[in-house]
């Protein structure tokens, strides 16, 4: 299905606008969001300048590198394409946006959305619930998937995709060239925080199962989901190794009765911006090769089924935030061949192909 709906047509825009345009569109986008966030971290402002210092730093740094092994590697290989300006434009935007959005995201996560409380836990729960015929999915994950090796392997694929979210802008950038690919590519990874992550998140607002038995009402059904997610913990100390979600999962609980900004802080479960990030990973890979494209896509799906798993998120969470995203990747279509082409795009208009 992925495979279908990120085709879209090739733009080698050549004009100064191709660039500008759509780079200027996004950083527009991301000072709105900081203008309309930043008035809610007074008080916060010290912890918040240094988490973006470190942000932006390492965002620049993994830039330069990246973008030094592309430049490089296309004079080694003699590509017909060249290491230009705009190249080096679109490097400095990703690092920025990549830099920036995380940090005020936070700001919202963690210092707005907990007065709206979490009153949408017990909905997604019964819809779970008949999603998956009287039975809530992570009894369905842990009678397959519930001893200790799948766990840790489940837990380290879940933390790597953390890792690929913060690093997808420079990604995106290195892997595709044309101009109308990295906008869409960058744009809907901006989106996937401020629609996702922001808008749905308050219109949503939910703890998730690991949290329900503390922040939502007494549920037996979650407290054995967390009786057993401690038991494999233990088990994996026992080996010398981790399973970091059981260990974070306290973490963000503290940070959230603190009230105060942390660099990784805020409780959240719908829609899962893990899932929706990683079904974005999957089109990403449409973009490179049809084989990458469906290693992501395998990736993702197992994202989904470690969100349910390691009880970070409801089923439902992730069935939503990736529907969300593969909305926004149509979306951003016309958008793009607006803003790089100049006109609307022709894709838009031709009639669906079959589903893969």
């Amino acid at each position: 299905m992925i495979a279908t709906l990120v085709r879209s047509p090739v733009a080698h825009a050549g004009d100064a606008g191709a660039t500008w345009r759509p780079i200027g569109t996004l950083i527009g986008a991301l000072a709105l969001y900081t203008a309309l966030l930043l008035p809610a971290a007074r008080g916060n402002y010290a912890m918040l300048g240094a988490t973006l210092h470190g942000f932006l730093a390492v965002s620049l740094f993994l830039a330069a590198i990246v973008g030094l092994i592309d430049a490089v590697g296309r004079r080694l290989l003699r590509s017909r394409t060249s290491f230009t300006a705009t190249d080096l434009a679109w490097y400095l935007a990703a690092a920025t946006i990549g830099g920036a959005t995380i940090p005020i995201y936070g700001i919202f996560k963690q210092l707005l959305l907990p007065a709206r409380g979490f009153p949408l836990d017990p909905a997604l729960a019964t819809a779970d619930r008949l999603l998956f015929l009287g039975h809530q999915p992570w009894e369905v994950t842990h009678a397959v998937l519930g001893t200790l090796w799948p766990t840790v392997a489940i837990d380290s694929a879940y933390s790597a995709a953390m890792i690929l979210m913060v690093v997808f802008p420079i990604l995106a950038i290195a892997l595709v060239r044309t101009p109308l690919d990295r906008f869409r590519l960058l744009g809907c990874w901006l989106a996937g925080w401020i629609v996702v992550g922001t808008v749905f998140a308050w219109l949503l607002a939910s703890a998730g199962p690991c949290y329900f038995d503390t922040l939502i009402a007494p549920n037996p059904g979650f407290r054995a989901l967390g009786a057993h997610l401690d038991q494999l913990a233990a088990q994996a100390r026992a080996h010398g190794l981790v399973i970091g979600a059981r260990d974070f999962q306290p973490v963000l609980l503290a940070a959230q009765a603190s009230g105060h900004y942390a660099p990784a802080g805020g409780i959240s479960a719908a829609p899962s911006v893990h899932v929706t990030m990683a079904t974005l990973f999957a089109i990403a890979g449409f973009r490179i090769t049809r084989p990458v494209g469906w290693l992501m896509t395998g990736f993702a799906a197992l994202i989904w089924i470690g969100s349910i798993h390691l009880g970070w998120h409801y089923a439902a969470d992730g069935i939503l935030g990736a529907a969300i995203m593969l909305l926004l990747w149509q979306t951003s279509a016309p958008i793009a061949s607006w803003l790089v082409e100049g006109r609307p795009s022709a894709s838009l208009a031709a009639p669906a192909r079959a589903v893969e």
